[in-house]
């Protein structure tokens, strides 16, 4: 077998290997997906916390490697931040409700900002397989980030879970579709390249 030959499968074991990881990822991320979406309430504050959580563990973090690094210039700024990010964890835990308004605010902003972002990279991607899943999914970020930043605040509770549900499922969708694509191109290929040599 020739140094090709050997190179030609343990790139096709390899593309087989990510497009069965990105297929498994978008079926996980379909169910998580789902879950928020039925219990949108219990998924806005459980993220809520979390985030709670993590501002806290960084704030600690960050407090105690600006205190092992010694360095006086920028102390000053790791400790505001590191009080900064405690405080705000702690607000959030002791206040959920608050933290979830302006979580959802926060978080409204960014669906903006990403489905800006996958609208782009998909014309960026036009002559690649799938681009049209990655512009649907930019466009619904887009679009669920416009509306729900025109109702906020009312019912915001149930905001959180529902966007992030349904970012999860569609996000996961558009894996699944694009392992599915990439799989259909790799078959094709190989089929090609037997025509060619046969």
């Amino acid at each position: 077998m020739s140094e090709k030959n050997v190179t030609d499968l343990v790139n096709q074991a390899a593309a087989k290997t990510s497009t069965s990881m990105l297929m498994l990822e978008g079926v996980l991320l379909i169910v998580l997906g789902c879950l928020a979406i039925l219990l949108p309430f219990l998924f806005t504050v459980a993220i809520t916390l979390l985030v709670g959580i993590v501002l806290i563990a960084g704030g600690v973090v960050r407090g105690y490697t600006a205190f092992k690094e010694h360095s006086r210039r920028s102390l000053f700024w790791n400790l505001v931040a590191c009080v900064l990010a405690i405080v705000a964890g702690a607000l959030i835990l002791f206040d959920p409700f608050g933290g979830a308004l302006a979580l959802t605010a926060i978080i409204i902003a960014l669906f903006i900002v990403e489905g800006i972002t996958k609208i782009i990279a998909a014309f960026q991607h036009k002559s690649e397989a799938g681009w049209g899943w990655v512009l649907f999914a930019g466009i619904l970020d887009l679009v669920l980030g416009i509306v729900l930043w025109v109702a906020l605040p009312e019912d915001f509770l149930w905001v959180i879970g529902l966007l992030v549900g349904i970012s999860l499922l569609f996000t996961g969708w558009t894996a699944v579709m694009l392992a599915a694509a990439m799989r259909k191109a790799a078959k094709d290929a190989r089929k090609d390249a037997e025509a060619k040599t046969s």
